[in-house]
């Protein structure tokens, strides 16, 4: 109940990232339940786009990543919401691709921890 009111208020804003993350207010709010004004909604020091990007778990945006998600696109794998990265409710290239971003420096999940 929590999660679908707090999905609900940035409804209006799905392309915003008002905490500078990585993910936009409605990815947070809707698919992970992390704080869409804080970029560390845990405080562990790991910013909640790595951890969100962090698909297999290990701390880091890796091409392990990656791999896990393009796997589940091709039907190898299957049953995880984990690989949706982008919270869009289907697995895709996309989510391949944002991973990638992330650990070659030039994605939401590479900003030093966020």
């Amino acid at each position: 109940m929590v999660r679908r009111a707090a999905c609900a208020a940035y409804a209006g804003d799905p392309q915003g990232d008002r905490d500078g993350d990585g993910l936009l207010n409605l990815w947070e709010a809707c698919k992970w339940g992390s704080i869409p004004v804080q970029a560390d909604t845990d405080g562990d020091g790991a910013g909640d786009c790595s951890e969100a990007f962090d698909v297999n778990g290990n701390g880091l945006v890796n091409p392990a990543d990656r791999t896990l998600v393009l796997q589940a696109f091709f039907g190898i794998i299957t049953g995880d919401w984990a690989f949706d990265v982008n919270g869009n409710g289907q697995i895709s290239a996309a989510d391949s691709t944002l991973i990638a971003m992330g650990f070659a420096g030039t994605g939401p999940a590479s900003e030093g921890g966020a």
